[in-house]
């Protein structure tokens, strides 16, 4: 069976080549003076290729490609490697790639076009659109004998706490004090409606006081099912209307 591997965007490289190549400094309205270039150099171009050798050379990738867009032209392309390692066929322009969490900033965008209808506030708990969390408990260490302690917490989680990732959620069975119950409810089961999901990891106590830490992950599956709840209809549909046929995202 084919296996295609993830096509690398190295963000963080090709902004650094961006930058190199930039020798000017912006003014004070925040626009590049005219000694600043608006293309990439021959150099930077270079610092790009070698990076993305390199991740094929070391093995780390069988495949890569980048491109660079900028002033309304393709200023960079390169591919390396093969898109397919059992045909050998190399890494080109029309390569399928998996992209892992592109979901996410699809489903923020869902979950904000409701908030630009006016559908709800981002400091509302969010227990008023999904009542499962209304009420939850927080873990509070372990008392004398070591069994884990539970009080309730110190606020509602909001809206915005599932847009930051401080909701406090539990996200994988190692999880202190908690992880057995998260494990126990198994919200992320792939046979789990989002309905599902939602009412089983709202079960699961919290791992810490809302707003009090950052644990990055299960927010975006709760961002959905509150999609799902305001928007009254299933969440794939909702997306394929508002966010993705409009973009013409057709695949």
């Amino acid at each position: 069976m084919p296996r295609f591997l993830p096509a690398l965007l190295a963000s963080a490289l090709l902004a650094q080549g961006c930058a190199s190549s930039q020798t000017g400094t912006a003014t004070q309205a925040g626009t590049p003076s005219a000694a600043t270039p608006t293309v990439l150099t021959a150099a930077a171009k270079a610092r790009i290729d070698s990076t993305l050798k390199s991740y094929v050379s070391s093995g780390r990738l069988i495949g890569v490609s980048a491109v660079v867009w900028e002033k309304g032209a393709e200023r960079y392309y390169g591919a390396y490697g093969v898109a397919d390692r059992e045909a050998g066929r190399p890494m080109q322009r029309d390569a399928i790639v998996q992209i892992y969490s592109m979901t996410k900033p699809i489903t923020g965008v869902a979950l904000m076009t409701l908030y630009e209808q006016g559908k709800f506030k981002l400091d509302e708990p969010l227990a008023k659109y999904l009542p499962e969390f209304a009420d939850p408990k927080v873990y509070a260490g372990t008392d004398p004998s070591g069994e884990a302690r539970f009080v309730p917490a110190d606020r509602p989680i909001t809206i915005a706490d599932i847009t930051r990732h401080t909701a406090g959620f539990a996200t994988n069975p190692g999880e202190p004090g908690v992880g057995r119950l998260y494990a126990a409810a198994n919200p992320l089961d792939r046979h789990n409606t989002i309905t599902q999901f939602s009412k089983k990891l709202a079960t699961v106590p919290l791992a810490f006081q809302p707003g009090t830490r950052w644990s990055y992950g299960i927010s975006v599956d709760v961002q959905a099912a509150l999609v799902e709840r305001i928007s009254g209809q299933p969440f794939g549909e909702y997306v394929r209307q508002h966010v993705l046929n409009p973009l013409k995202m057709r695949e």
